[in-house]
């Protein structure tokens, strides 16, 4: 078990966030799913979100498959304090899901990033995870890589979002997010952010 590793991040100055189409504090006590086609965009939110998470001084946890580990150096433009993330990577997929289930049951993260790539979650988990973070007010984050046009992970998914990254420039991107599902509102919105790579890369 992780719980004993667990600290807040480092103090953080707050930054102002480039006008979004959504409130970041209503995400808790919800499951929210990103998606993209391409691994890089789904991974780079994610990035995003563990940020304002710590900003927020919330403790958090990413989970994903022991083949996909996240690159270092792919952290580092997102300023993340990597020491007060608990890493966790099953030995096999099927894991996953499980090692959130009990991360988020204990009530000690803010926030959990699960990155499913193009793996899919049963419904009796998906939902057994959104009344988790109901009642500890933590936020899940699903990664998934598939389009726009596809469905949503299931019934318990408060909203989602599409996102596609673009290079706009030597070791600049932008990230475009597009509103697919809002259970609190409309999903008709798009936000671009825009982002740097990592350093030394063209």
């Amino acid at each position: 078990m992780v719980l004993h590793l667990i600290r807040p991040a480092r103090h953080f100055e707050r930054r102002p966030v480039d006008t979004a189409p959504w409130s970041f504090e209503r995400t808790h006590g919800q499951v929210i799913e990103l998606s993209g086609q391409g691994a890089f965009a789904p991974l780079s939110s994610g990035f995003w979100i563990l940020r304002q998470l710590q900003e927020a001084g919330e403790p958090v946890a990413w989970v994903g498959r022991a083949s996909k580990r996240p690159f270092v150096p792919d952290l580092l433009p997102w300023h993340l304090d990597l020491e007060a993330i608990a890493f966790i990577f099953p030995s096999r997929q099927e894991q996953m899901g499980r090692a959130a289930d009990v991360l988020l049951a204990s009530g000690a993260f803010g926030g959990v990033v699960l990155d499913l790539d193009r793996q899919s979650l049963p419904l009796p988990l998906l939902t057994r995870l959104a009344a988790r973070c109901a009642r500890h007010e933590s936020c899940l984050v699903l990664l998934s890589e598939k389009s726009d046009e596809s469905p949503s992970m299931g019934v318990g998914i408060s909203w989602r979002s599409g996102v596609q990254r673009q290079r706009i420039g030597p070791n600049a991107f932008v990230l475009r997010w597009q509103g697919l599902k809002d259970r609190q509102g409309g999903a008709q919105w798009c936000w671009h952010q825009s982002c740097q790579g990592v350093p030394g890369c063209p």
